[in-house]
């Protein structure tokens, strides 16, 4: 079954419709990424509603209909009133640094579409927010005896379909590839000669992985 994402346009301000169809159609980003772009975005205008409209943002959870907040509002948007949103999603909401950190990226990003390339606000007045800085996870690699005691299970074993989990398996530990990009990859796209497989990687953009000579084998 197809996953829609379609927005609801009818419950969202004009502007932030104009911003999803930019990214969208000028853009050229996918139909998901620009799907969780309205996501981000409505959270920080139902919480700026709640906040500064409705004097109470317990009503954040409440809030659907968007259509009536104004680009004048927006604009008229300072600096503590984003702090304030930082400070609801980390205290209130609780959720993790990183996610908060994406999530101003994203409101920051919206601005600077307003300014720079809607024209529809004259000052962004974030545009140098910095946001919360967060440590990266550290990445764990497979040391290489546990690979290859991977890869001998697989063929002493011999499991229906085992080459295909064969295939899967030395692709992951030679390439680094997504699961995604796995799991969507053509045999159309997978060039032997040239020992490279075009992938479709993060927002619909196609990226080149080259392929040792374990993967080809």
């Amino acid at each position: 079954m197809s996953v829609s994402y379609q927005w609801n346009r009818e419950i969202n301000p004009d502007f932030l419709n104009f911003f999803l169809d930019y990214r969208n159609t000028i853009d050229n980003f996918s139909e998901q990424t620009v799907y969780s772009d309205n996501s981000e975005i409505r959270s920080f205008l139902k919480f700026e509603k709640s906040y500064k409209l409705l004097k109470d943002i317990s009503k954040y959870d409440e809030i659907k209909n968007l259509s009536d907040i104004s680009i004048d509002f927006i604009e008229n948007l300072d600096l503590p009133d984003i702090i304030q949103y930082i400070d609801f999603l980390t205290n209130i909401k609780e959720l993790e640094q990183k996610t908060v950190t994406n999530k101003i990226i994203s409101v920051r990003l919206f601005y600077r579409y307003l300014h720079r390339k809607l024209h529809l606000i004259k000052d962004n007045k974030i545009e140098y927010l910095e946001v919360p800085k967060y440590k990266c996870k550290t990445i764990v690699s497979l040391p290489l005896n546990e690979c290859e005691k991977l890869i001998n299970i697989i063929i002493d074993t011999k499991l229906e379909m085992w080459q295909r989990d064969y295939a899967i398996v030395v692709l992951f530990l030679n390439t680094g590839m997504r699961l995604s990009e796995l799991c969507n990859a053509e045999m159309q796209k997978l060039d032997m000669i040239n020992k490279k497989i075009v992938v479709l990687g993060k927002g619909g953009k196609e990226r080149e992985i080259p392929l040792n000579d374990i993967c080809i084998s």
